[in-house]
This record gives structure tokens, C-alpha cells and sequence, in this order.
């Protein structure tokens, strides 16, 4: 287990949090927070704060202190390792396991903001990594699915979604989120649930389907 993930690990269980509770406050997956904890995955230092703020305690002593590494080595190899190339290392190492995902509005024309989310096997979350993006949630039309305004979405790009899946969609020029119910070959009823339940019926060849959401992240 190495040191950040020791000290997150000690944190955690101070708080009464299991893995899954933590990852889920965080957007991420809770295989991601036990490699973590383990020293299998490399966090960088907005991980840490994000983390840092959902445990409300300072983390900072987990923090990679080059310096002391640096006269601990020293005692043992002749050749000092410059702070400056350990760093370097570092941040490569980080751009190959992380990503930065853009979060959009509902068109996708427009930046937002961006998330870094874990690369594995050259996918995030099991999506290709081009295919993943998040959108920010525009409005209360589907409270009654746990998904408020400001509100995010992790997506990935489809051309087709399975029965009950929740999607960005496109119906005529307007995009909206709702979920997904196949009628028969050609209809499909499109649900929203703001106050109460409501549907909408109709032909396939109406609706384009943008993206898939697979997980959200609540605004606090």
C-alpha cells in the first residue's frame, strides 16, 4: 500500500465511508478508489483536494515530499535525482492514465468546463475514450429520476439504446433527456418526470439519440 493511498484509506474509515461511498461522491468507479488505496493507481494533486473536501480533512501530509525522498536516496546512491525530473516523471505518468472529458450543454457546442477521469485499457468507464463526455443537466424535468438542474451526466455517443435507457436525444431541432421505452418495431414512448409522470409517443424515425448517460454526479 503506499503512503496516499494508506492515508486516504485511514480517512475513509474514520468517516464511516466504504469504498463505494466514496468513489460515488466522487464520479468514479469503486474498483478506481480500492486500486487507489492499494498504490495500483497514481492520483494527482486535484484528486487529492477533491478528496480531500469530501473526507473535510487536510490530506496534504500525503502529498509526495521530494525533498525527503531525495536525502534518503542520497545516502544510498551517490548521484542526486533532480526534484525537477522526478516531477516531469510524474506528470507523464499522469497524461497516460487520465483524461480531461469535456462537459457540455445539451447541443455540445459549447465547453463547460472538464472532468480528469481514469483511463483503463485505453477506455474510461468501459467506453472508448473518444466516445465519452459529460453534459450538464438543463433543467428539473426529470427529478423524478434524481437528475436536477447543474447536475452532471457522464455519457458515451450511441446510435441505438436498449429499453429503459435514459439518453440525450434529438426531436426535431430540440434536445432533451428522457428515458427510453420501444413500443413495438416503430414507436417509442419517451418518459420525463418532473411533478408527475409524462410520456410522449412516437415514431422512431423522429428521434436521434445523441448519448447514453451512465452516471450522474449531484450538485451539492
Amino acid at each position: 500500500m503506499s503512503r496516499i493511498g494508506e492515508n486516504i484509506s485511514k480517512k475513509r474509515i474514520e468517516k464511516k465511508l466504504s469504498a463505494k461511498q466514496l468513489a460515488k461522491k466522487l464520479g468514479v468507479n469503486e474498483k478506481f478508489i480500492l486500486e487507489v488505496e492499494s498504490g495500483r493507481k497514481v492520483i494527482n494533486e486535484g484528486l487529492i483536494s477533491r478528496i480531500s473536501k469530501v473526507l473535510d480533512t487536510d490530506l496534504n501530509d500525503i502529498s509526495m515530499n521530494y525533498d525527503v525522498e531525495e536525502e534518503k536516496s542520497e545516502k544510498i546512491k551517490p548521484n542526486k535525482i533532480e526534484k525537477r525530473d522526478i516531477n516531469e516523471s510524474f506528470k507523464e505518468a499522469f497524461n497516460l492514465v487520465f483524461k480531461e472529458v469535456n462537459i457540455y450543454d445539451y447541443c455540445l457546442n459549447e465547453v463547460k468546463g472538464t472532468r480528469k477521469l481514469p483511463i483503463e485499457n485505453n477506455k474510461i468507464e468501459g467506453f472508448p475514450v473518444d466516445k465519452v463526455f459529460y453534459i450538464e443537466i438543463e433543467k428539473d424535468d426529470m427529478l423524478g429520476f434524481r437528475m436536477a438542474k447543474g447536475d452532471l451526466a457522464l455519457c458515451h455517443k450511441v446510435g441505438e439504446a436498449k429499453n429503459d435507457s435514459i439518453c440525450l436525444i434529438e426531436v426535431g431541432e430540440k434536445r432533451a433527456i428522457r428515458q427510453i421505452k420501444y413500443i413495438d418495431s416503430n414507436n417509442i414512448l419517451l418518459i420525463s418526470n418532473k411533478n408527475s409522470i409524462n410520456t410522449e409517443n412516437i415514431n422512431k424515425n423522429q428521434m436521434k439519440i445523441i448519448g447514453k448517460l451512465e452516471r450522474l454526479e449531484i450538485k451539492l
